[in-house]
Parts: C-alpha cells; sequence; structure tokens
C-alpha cells in the first residue's frame, strides 16, 4: 500500500476511481466477500494523497454499509445515486432528450454518418425509453446497433427500421426490454409527450 500511495502521489493523481467495485460481492453462489480489499482501502483512503470514488452497481452498497463495513462507512462521503432517468422529472426528461439528441449529433461529428441523425423526431423519445427505462448506456448501445444496420443496408441515416431491428437482435435477447416500441408502439408516450419532451 506504501508503494500504491507513492505512485498516486509522484502521479499527482487527484481522484482515483475504482470502478465495478460490486464485483468484490461474490454473487455466483459463493459466500465470501473480498473484504481484504475493502481493507486496503481504509488504508489507502487513511494514507490521504486522493480521494477515492468506488463505483458499482447497487448492491455494491453493501461494500460500504455501517452495517458490514463500519470503518470504511465512517470514511465515506454522501453516496451519490444515478438512478435511470425517469421522463415524469421535468429535470430528468430534459437530461434524456439532451442525450439523445448530442447522441445524433456525434454520428456525424465522428465523421459515421455525413449529417448528424434525428433521433429525437417523431415519437423516438418514447421508443427509446420504453427500451432503455432510462438507462443512458442502453441508449448508447442501442444505437450503436441500429447505427450498423443503416450502414450494412447502405443508408446515411439511423431510421425506426434500424432502430427496430437493433431492438430484435440486441436489447431483445439481452431481456433489456421485451417490447419493440419501433414496431408496436411505445407504452410510455404519454409520459414523454406530457412532459413536454416530443
Amino acid at each position: 500500500m506504501y508503494a500504491a500511495a507513492t505512485a498516486l502521489k509522484l502521479a499527482n493523481v487527484e481522484l482515483l476511481a475504482l470502478d465495478e467495485i460490486h464485483h468484490l460481492i461474490h454473487s455466483d453462489g459463493a459466500t465470501k466477500t473480498a473484504w481484504s480489499v475493502s481493507e486496503n482501502l481504509k488504508v489507502l483512503a487513511d494514507s490521504g494523497v486522493c480521494p477515492i470514488a468506488l463505483l458499482g452497481i447497487d448492491k455494491a452498497k453493501r461494500l460500504i454499509s455501517a452495517t458490514n463495513n463500519p470503518q470504511l462507512a465512517g470514511r465515506c462521503d454522501v453516496p451519490l445515486m444515478l438512478d435511470p432517468l425517469d421522463p415524469s422529472i421535468p429535470e430528468d426528461l430534459k437530461l434524456f432528450a439532451g442525450y439523445v439528441l448530442a447522441l445524433g449529433r456525434k454520428y456525424c461529428e465522428f465523421g459515421i454518418f455525413p449529417r448528424p441523425q434525428e433521433l429525437t423526431r417523431e415519437d423516438f423519445l418514447a421508443c427509446y425509453y420504453d427500451v432503455s427505462k432510462g438507462v443512458i448506456g442502453a441508449v448508447s448501445r442501442l444505437t450503436e446497433a441500429a447505427a450498423e444496420c443503416a450502414i450494412r443496408r447502405g443508408s446515411d441515416t439511423i431510421d425506426r427500421e434500424d432502430l427496430s431491428l437493433a431492438t430484435r437482435r440486441w436489447a431483445m435477447p439481452l431481456d433489456i426490454t421485451d417490447h419493440d416500441p419501433w414496431r408496436l408502439g411505445a407504452r410510455d408516450l404519454k409520459i414523454i409527450r406530457q412532459g413536454g419532451g416530443a
């Protein structure tokens, strides 16, 4: 730990982010949790070299719970929970719509398509929400799969059929959704419309 703390100090690290921290919790039927890692994190935190951000899904809270690990919990700041965006909350709807709009522009900026993609047209926001349930990563992966479909058919535009095909080939087999809103209609369209996003 001394060597790690020294290396972080020499590199002028301002923040150490440890992603996927929930993998320290065995969820494959094993009963052990890698508490020795959390012990080392306490030592590193005590060194004061830099703040440490622990990132993971909801079950990662078990690692920093005062019930399970009161010493590590005592070293933590207020946890920041990033829940999926909720289109019934105006600020979340604005973030969701802004992200989808910006994503469409990036496909042009990075030279994938000759012009920005209009991913907020028609009922697209409601369909995106129906598939993703407000998880931004799912929006990105769905759009990437749809872009691949568009490119394979020789188009420079991601259209409804590309997004439908991506939903059926990517999102449905992975149990991200059980519904293709691009073909069957968005189940949450009224929420998007009431929020003013479409």
